[in-house]
């Protein structure tokens, strides 16, 4: 290759006189003047010398580029792309090159923009070709692993994926979750897998020479290309960080959780969790230990899916039918609530009994929100309360009021029955009153003591009468406090009419109403004259004529009251049966 230089061609005089050499090295030596880098200087002089380009054109390689920073007309570097194309001259057999530079600098922003983005994430993007073995680095980041860069030291680089792969164990040991991938190291295998799946990955845990010991996490992701079915996009990622973050967000996680569930245990109600796949279905996914105690269980595992075998039989048959332990008295009502519910955001089911451990029967009340919609059924949150207690104060109350009712309704008909007898009494407390009065003023009017005596005696009888019609109203307070007692007494029947006769004349004769009795059509025998017993428990003789003869006189205001002396029936026990007329 001859050392000379021909002509040049440019857009400005900078360039042009750039390109002014008449020989290749002084071309070379110019360009090299304006790249301001050492090292980029170097690079460019590593490809741009004639002994490298004739040995590349003897190799097969007949176009060659090298990237580099150099200075603009203004003294400003921007990045430019320099190339050059060789051929043989058939005349000379010189190798001839054509040079020609571009600018490449909002290429240059373009892909540092995009590895600083693409280096955020992953460390390797290659191309295999499944059907050849061959591995092309696309873009290979800081972070790569040097026993990688051994096979892919750069972008662009290629390789064997066999070879690639098959050295990851004396790279690193893979220790866990590589599972089903284990033959990945192979192109067949990822060509099968690619086949099936347009997108899989796994992630494995590796520990590096270099490192320090504690292993690296790196994910590995396939993707098909559909234009090409022996082309997959591998890319790897270290994915420590993530890892250690994701685990730290999950301990995290499990710390809240077990936080809230101990709120939820520790909290006075029962929750569930109820799944309802149609208005008529109810079962259970989730319960707190409030609810086990609530119904009388020993506590268990929360989660009732996972233990089946450790909850008892009625547990797992309310998690399969949240209905089955309702009382058969409540649960047309419950079910009905549920069913006529099942689109309310919010409801109530009232009172109800459901069976608890025992057999027993709880009182409980449940109050029901909607939480979410699924495609499969509706999720409700259902808070339980125990109220057994209230419901036995409720009927407690209930009894209470009964009995209440009961002794009003008594003691209304007491009142009645005592507003009747005072009214009753008060009248027949006029009669003898009345005689006293009458047998008082007729001794006021006589002088004959005899005839007063009588008088006074009569009035005394009267006075008796009325003083028993006062104490039978006084025992009526007796009665109420508990005190009355019947006591047994001796009356003499002819004395009793003859009370009758002195303490209802006066006020007979005051009315002009002829009053007589007749006692010895009575044909009183010496047997019935003698004193008789009373019935202890019989109003006495005298008040009963007393308010017959009342009656008499007080309703006529004329004529006569003619009264014959009753005829005694005696029984073998002596007590007196009585017949009277008016």
């Amino acid at each position: 290759m001859r050392n000379t230089c021909g002509e040049g061609h440019g857009k400005s005089p900078f360039v042009m006189n750039l390109l002014s050499s008449s020989t290749a090295d002084g071309l070379f030596r110019n360009v090299t003047s304006i790249i301001p880098s050492e090292s980029d200087s170097d690079r460019f002089n590593a490809v741009f010398n004639r002994e490298n380009l004739v040995r590349s054109f003897e190799e097969g390689r007949t176009s060659l580029s090298v990237d580099y920073h150099r200075l603009g007309e203004d003294g400003e570097p921007f990045w430019v792309r320099t190339y050059i194309s060789m051929l043989r001259n058939p005349d000379t057999q010189d190798v001839t090159g054509i040079m020609y530079s571009v600018d490449i600098s909002a290429e240059k922003r373009r892909d540092e923009i995009m590895n600083i983005i693409t280096s955020q994430e992953y460390d390797l993007i290659a191309l295999l070709h499944t059907d050849t073995d061959r591995f092309d680095a696309i873009f290979i980041g800081d972070s790569l692993p040097s026993g990688y860069r051994r096979f892919l030291p750069e972008a662009g680089a290629s390789c064997s994926f066999s070879s690639f792969a098959s050295t990851r164990p004396s790279i690193g040991s893979i220790e866990t979750d590589r599972g089903p991938y284990a033959g990945a190291a192979s192109a067949a295998f990822v060509r099968g897998k690619a086949l099936s799946e347009e997108r899989y990955e796994f992630t494995v845990l590796e520990h590096f020479d270099e490192g320090s010991g504690e292993g690296v996490r790196r994910r590995y992701q396939h993707y098909r290309l559909l234009d090409d079915p022996n082309a997959v996009l591998v890319v790897e990622s270290d994915v420590t960080e993530t890892y250690r973050l994701q685990q730290k967000a999950l301990e995290q996680a499990k710390e809240e959780a077990s936080r809230v569930q101990d709120i939820l245990d520790t909290i006075s109600g029962g929750i569930c969790v109820l799944h309802m796949p149609d208005p008529d279905h109810l079962t259970i996914e989730y319960v707190n230990q409030q609810m086990f105690r609530l119904l009388g269980f020993s506590l268990s595992d929360n989660d009732l899916t996972l233990s089946p075998e450790s909850q008892p039989a009625l547990v797992n048959a309310y998690v399969r039918n949240a209905f089955v332990g309702v009382h058969p008295d409540d649960l047309e009502r419950v079910k009905k609530t549920f069913h006529d519910n099942y689109n309310s955001r919010h409801f109530v089911v009232d009172d109800y009994r459901t069976e608890g451990a025992d057999g027993a029967y709880y009182w409980i009340r449940e109050e029901i929100t909607l939480r979410e919609t699924t495609p499969d059924h509706k999720v409700f949150y259902a808070v339980f309360t125990d109220v057994g207690e209230e419901v036995r104060l409720k009927e407690e109350l209930r009894r209470q009021l009964e009995e209440e009712k009961l002794l009003r309704a008594q003691a209304d008909a007491a009142n009645a029955y005592k507003s009747s007898f005072l009214s009753s009494v008060s009248h027949d407390m006029r009669t003898p009153l009345n005689g006293v009065l009458g047998y008082a003023n007729l001794a006021l009017e006589s002088e004959d003591p005899a005839v007063v005596r009588d008088y006074l005696v009569k009035t005394k009888e009267a006075g008796k009468t009325l003083l028993s019609l006062i104490n039978d109203t006084l025992d009526l307070s007796k009665i109420e406090t508990g005190r009355l007692t019947l006591n047994k007494r001796v009356a003499s029947c002819p004395q009793i009419m003859e009370n009758v006769v002195t303490a209802i004349k006066p006020t007979m004769d005051a009315k002009d109403i002829a009053f007589t009795l007749d006692s010895e059509r009575a044909s009183w025998g010496e047997h019935q004259r003698r004193h008789v017993a009373a019935r202890e428990d019989h109003p006495e003789p005298a008040e009963q004529r007393h308010q017959v003869h009342a009656s008499a006189w007080a309703h006529r205001d004329e004529g006569r009251v003619h009264r014959e002396g009753a005829r005694p029936h005696t029984r073998q026990d002596h007590r007196v049966r009585r017949r009277r007329r008016a």
